[in-house]
């Protein structure tokens, strides 16, 4: 993606980036809802807005989302009519094609993916996906099968809730393919019709991320000087939002300290009276970019004026001042993102309260935000490792008893490449695993420890924190251990100051003592290593949890 940036024309540069920026900014949108249904559904509490939409429409916008993140070895195709309106969720339909796409981008380095729409009884997609290798087996060509399971499951769940269907109709060798079925709609009788219908049955839920549907309008703060222009632009606002107008930096502290808070701002590049570049600083001083959106907008900038804004803490841009569709797109957008975020962090689904922390959900997609002004390779990066993480955390805390070993590890590698992105330099994280391991262990048993190692030493010594992952053979063993170079372990009541904290830390390393023990008959070690740190580790009986032809 950011190869395709360089070559463009330099006066085209800026225009990429800002469209880039901004599907990466969609992105984020949809995984972190992918991740709410997925709660919702194990707790029977999703809510569908059904409707009348243009399926054309979303297919289109979904592949033109991602042709952003493909590398030349990629294709989405469209094989369809220009126009076609079924019945169903318009927002989880588009979350269903995405999810498919970024599925075959983040495991595929080549391959073409063609959509082609049916009409008869209903209205059916056939989804096929062309990996373009060979393999004797029917799973062996799929880099992730459990993740795999989980993005179809969660399609398929998805789709029979709007009276649609799913079939699987060959996967292997690589390749795929899948019917999506669902109602045909009517335009014009029931175009833009709303019915909201609940998985567990129960109607009288709030339908959730719609602004229209709330008794308070959302409050917007608009940085600008009024002219005859942005007036018709922002009273068109006004229907669906509380606008207030302010212009100089004296008026912005008063909004920042006002009772009324604000929901998002939108700042002028350029007609303020004084640099916008300071505003949005001012605005960054006390809000996030989680938190609180900040939308700059102007018909024409620099692509170091972008790059700059972003580095400040600007969320998106609006590059057509005239064009009402673009603010009103853009603000539902940066709102409902914030509220999926909010929504993501209070749900109170076992995996999510016991596993991952809200404070964590919260920094890395602060992270990808921040991480848009600097790098957008590695915004989209720790997004997709993002949605990775919490996707495998679903599968890991369904097999509550014991998991293959190499999905643990895998898991562990996943939240290191998060945490590094955060953290850079300030942390590195190492691996020495002996090869062909095939043993079980209880899930969710290596992850939290790394995490401790991590939570609780990174920063508080100078340098750089040394995290080691060993899984090692010897004898009838095989040994986990979880080293750092931190601060290290005193068994007393100080331990929580002191690098390991045995309650309330990821799932609680006494959990972790518990599982260890119910299911290997084993006992969670932890003490000080050579290096003044901490070793955490158990072992693992070859001979009771690992295959038969696993002996080391």
């Amino acid at each position: 993606m950011v190869e395709k940036l360089r070559h463009e024309p330099t006066g085209q540069n800026a225009t990429k980036t800002l469209d880039i920026i901004s599907a990466i900014s969609k992105k984020m949108y949809y995984s972190v809802n992918d991740i709410l249904d997925m709660t919702m559904l194990n707790n029977n509490d999703l809510v569908l807005n059904i409707g009348t939409f243009d399926l054309a429409e979303v297919l289109q916008e979904a592949i033109y989302l991602n042709s952003y993140f493909l590398s030349d070895n990629f294709t989405f195709a469209f094989d369809g009519t220009e126009h076609l309106y079924v019945k169903g969720d318009r927002e989880r339909l588009s979350q269903v094609f995405h999810e498919l796409m970024s599925f075959v981008i983040r495991n595929y380095e080549k391959g073409t993916m063609t959509f082609k729409i049916l009409v008869d009884d209903d209205v059916r997609v056939l989804v096929y996906f062309d990996s373009e290798q060979s393999s004797d087996s029917s799973t062996e060509g799929f880099k992730d099968v459990n993740k795999l399971d989980l993005t179809l499951t969660y399609l398929e769940t998805i789709l029979r809730k709007m009276n649609g269907d799913f079939h699987i109709l060959s996967l292997n060798n690589g390749n795929m393919m899948l019917r999506i079925a669902v109602p045909i709609g009517r335009r014009g009788t029931d175009l833009g019709e709303q019915k909201k219908i609940s998985v567990s049955g129960v109607t009288n839920h709030e339908e959730p991320f719609n602004h229209q549907n709330t008794l308070a309008k959302p409050f917007i703060v608009i940085i600008d000087k009024a002219t005859e222009t942005n007036i018709q632009i922002f009273n068109g606002l006004q229907e669906a939002y509380e606008t207030k107008y302010i212009y100089t930096e004296y008026d912005l502290k008063n909004v920042l300290y006002s009772k009324q808070k604000p929901e998002l701002f939108l700042i002028n590049a350029k007609n303020v009276s004084t640099s916008s570049i300071k505003l949005v600083k001012s605005i960054r001083e006390l809000h996030n970019p989680l938190e609180m959106p900040i939308l700059m907008m102007g018909d024409s900038m620099r692509e170091f004026f972008v790059k700059e804004a972003y580095s400040a803490g600007v969320s998106d841009f609006i590059r057509n001042m005239n064009a009402l569709d673009e603010f009103q797109r853009k603000i539902k957008l940066h709102l409902n993102m914030r509220e999926a975020a909010e929504a993501l962090i209070e749900t109170r689904m076992y995996y999510l309260q016991a596993q991952i922390q809200p404070h964590f959900i919260y920094n890395t997609l602060n992270s990808v935000l921040a991480l848009m002004g600097e790098d957008i390779q590695r915004a989209e990066d720790l997004l997709l490792d993002f949605s990775d993480y919490l996707k495998q955390s679903i599968y890991l805390w369904s097999n509550t008893e014991t998991i293959p070993i190499k999905s643990e590890i895998e898991y562990v590698k996943i939240y290191a490449s998060i945490e590094k992105a955060r953290f850079g330099d300030k942390i590195n994280i190492e691996y020495d695993i002996e090869e062909g391991i095939n043993c079980e262990i209880p899930s969710l048993s290596i992850q939290p420890l790394v995490e401790n190692a991590v939570k609780h030493n990174v920063g508080k010594k100078p340098g750089t924190l040394n995290v080691k992952l060993s899984v090692y053979s010897a004898g009838e063993h095989l040994h986990v251990e979880v080293n750092d170079n931190g601060v290290g372990f005193i068994k007393d009541k100080e331990s929580s100051k002191n690098g390991v904290n045995t309650k309330g830390a990821g799932i609680g390393l006494e959990n972790i003592k518990k599982r260890i023990n119910h299911y290997l008959n084993e006992e969670l070690s932890i003490e000080t290593n050579k290096y003044g740190g901490t070793m955490a580790g158990f072992k693992v009986n070859k001979e009771d949890h690992c295959e038969s032809n696993y002996s080391r």
